[in-house]
């Protein structure tokens, strides 16, 4: 567990290694509360409005289906499999966010009582080629995010910021619980290398 762990932590700081600011935007607001390490926050990923297909640029091809259409079109079991593939990623993400902002905002539980709840509205969500993902190397075969993050102060329900994401692309692995959960580090390098700087 503990070499499976590391794994996940240097994937996600290779991330915040190299990742360019251009795949994620302040829209509005600032980011001044992920500077605050005596703050937490609940993340949620959001799929209630999300669409699967072909991503290009940041931008859904023509053709796109709601997601669960997608996900049912695309055969085998990939309807059945995607809560378990949420899981699977969120747990991962939840514990290298946490490992990675130890003196900044970190990570609350759903049980806790955050003092932000930060919602990132996935728009869009391509999983990519099944053989590209298996034989390919690098960001052959990765899955693609794009969508809109707010931040909510809990304490005032105001929205504090948004962000624009507008693509986000994990890496081709063996199995699409390992390929979400590379593109969740991913974004969690990009969206953190991109709150370094307070704005």
């Amino acid at each position: 567990m503990k070499k499976f762990l590391s794994l996940s932590v240097i994937i996600a700081m290779s991330a915040l290694a190299y990742a360019g600011e251009k795949n994620i935007t302040l829209t509005s607001g600032h980011n001044y509360m992920f500077q605050d390490a005596s703050k937490t926050a609940l993340f949620v990923f959001d799929y209630d409005d999300c669409y699967g297909g072909e991503i290009s640029k940041g931008v859904l091809k023509e053709g796109a289906l709601p997601l669960e259409e997608y996900l049912a079109a695309r055969g085998d079991d990939s309807l059945k499999d995607w809560p378990g593939l949420q899981e699977f990623a969120y747990e991962r993400f939840f514990k290298n966010w946490n490992v990675m902002n130890r003196k900044r905002m970190r990570l609350a539980s759903a049980t806790d009582t955050p003092d932000y709840l930060i919602t990132f509205h996935v728009k869009g969500i391509d999983f990519g080629s099944t053989a590209a993902a298996l034989f390919g190397v690098g960001k052959a075969g990765g899955i693609i995010l794009i969508g809109d993050i707010d931040v909510v102060d809990m304490a005032t329900n105001e929205t504090v910021a948004t962000y624009k994401v507008h693509q986000i692309k994990g890496q081709g692995d063996i199995g699409e619980a390992m390929r979400m959960w590379v593109v969740y580090n991913q974004f969690l390098g990009e969206f953190t290398r991109f709150n370094f700087k307070v704005q």
